[in-house]
């Protein structure tokens, strides 16, 4: 993850998000990082990647560096745009990655006016439940694969009905 300097806004319209996820893409063909999940807010993004390459540092800072010449240059500012170097927390367990999962898709109920996580444009959680067809660089099978590839139950799991979902199966 990582979040703009003091906080101020990383992606100021949509085509800031476009063009980020479109660099995603790009460290993916170009450093092997396979990207599990995300979620681009305003001032701030979370990913869930694995990189066997071994070569995330790079990629990461290939994306965020090329992102902010690129913002920088459509509105006419100067400097950095985040905070720093990325934040990374290697993660192993399954039950953790599934977890990590959940909070990054439940990241935008944190915007105002946002109630539902399936209806937020910029995150993975709608290539998740097949509302859209997923970008080639994201890898969903193996976090759907804890869910027996079953959307609705990782819906439910995502949004917190699945207690319910998994009593009525």
């Amino acid at each position: 993850m990582n979040r703009g300097v003091d906080r101020q806004r990383v992606f100021f319209d949509d085509s800031d998000r476009v063009d980020f996820l479109r660099l995603l893409g790009v460290a993916h063909e170009r450093h092997g990082i396979e990207t599990h999940g995300y979620c681009l807010m305003g001032n701030h993004f979370h990913l869930l990647l694995r990189c066997p390459s071994g070569q995330l540092s790079e990629g990461m800072k290939g994306l965020t560096s090329t992102y902010t010449r690129h913002v920088n240059d459509r509105v006419g500012r100067d400097g950095p745009l985040f905070r720093g170097r990325f934040r990374s927390r290697l993660i192993l367990e399954p039950a953790d990655i599934v977890g990590v999962v959940r909070y990054i898709h439940r990241n935008p109920l944190d915007i105002v006016g946002v109630d539902r996580c399936d209806r937020y444009r910029w995150s993975s959680h709608r290539d998740y439940l097949g509302h859209r067809d997923a970008k080639s660089w994201l890898r969903t099978a193996e976090i759907l694969g804890f869910f027996n590839d079953d959307r609705g139950i990782f819906a439910a799991f995502v949004t917190g009905d699945a207690d319910e979902q998994l009593a009525a199966a």
